[in-house]
């Protein structure tokens, strides 16, 4: 069995996995190997590009031989044929009947989808079912991050005051800053006299409130996501079956 990547596998817009009319898969395909596949003939007419992300800049060569094409294999249902097409040609590269003779046709079970509506067999992310949650938490960081940048030790001296500055410029641990003028420096109130600093006490309670309101957000999102029922190991017989699924593959299998 081949690994097939989840960009390179396609399907028929359908309801339901049974509604399935053909099936497809994408590979890439050198100069060499087109031409082992399909003979020279059907290969010169099959463009090549890069099977990466397109650069913008174009200094390959011309004749790169690392260049690819991209040929789709069409499995069809309903006619029981599988076709053989690369983007870009206006042609079919091949045609076979039923290979492989399977009595659903299709060389592939059914893919694994999560998260699929009864109009529309199409996979759909969890994000999708949080993602107002997340919003509001990625908002409730940002505010945490500003907040937090803002929560600094900040203020103002008396400028005439010299040893009030030398305590933050020079002080070190266990060191003690000469006064010139004990006496004025006493009268003036000493440190707390001469050194005004910005309250912080708000910002310091609004983020303390954030990181509630993150925390209390999280827990919604592990709702609306099943996953507080997977860390509970509980169920309830009126909860989603999406719930339900996701617990028995995370939840381990009892003795």
């Amino acid at each position: 069995c081949d690994y097939i990547h989840w960009r390179d596998f396609f399907w028929s817009p359908a309801r339901t996995w049974a509604e399935v009319r053909w099936v497809a898969r994408r590979v890439y395909m050198t100069k060499d190997q087109l031409v082992k596949r399909f003979g020279e003939e059907i290969a010169n007419v099959v463009p090549l590009g890069k099977s990466g992300p397109k650069d913008t800049r174009d200094d390959s060569p011309k004749y790169d031989p690392w260049n690819k094409a991209q040929v789709f294999e069409i499995w069809c249902k309903e006619n029981k044929k599988v076709y053989w097409y690369a983007d870009g040609t206006d042609v079919i590269l091949d045609v076979k009947d039923d290979p492989l003779q399977l009595e659903r046709f299709f060389p592939c079970p059914k893919p694994v989808a999560a998260n699929v509506t009864s109009s529309n067999f199409m996979p759909r992310a969890d994000y999708i079912f949080a993602q107002d949650q997340f919003n509001e938490l990625d908002e409730i960081n940002t505010r945490i991050t500003w907040l937090t940048r803002a929560a600094k030790v900040v203020g103002v001296y008396d400028k005439s005051a010299e040893g009030i500055q030398r305590v933050f410029n020079q002080g070190t641990e266990n060191q003690l800053i000469p006064v010139d003028n004990w006496a004025l420096f006493a009268e003036r109130g000493g440190i707390k006299g001469q050194v005004d600093w910005v309250p912080i006490e708000a910002v310091v309670n609004a983020i303390n409130q954030l990181r509630q309101y993150r925390q209390d957000k999280v827990m919604q999102i592990y709702e609306v996501l099943g996953i507080s029922d997977v860390m509970r190991g509980s169920s309830r017989a009126s909860e989603p079956r999406r719930s339900r699924s996701r617990r028995s593959l995370v939840a381990p299998a009892s003795s």
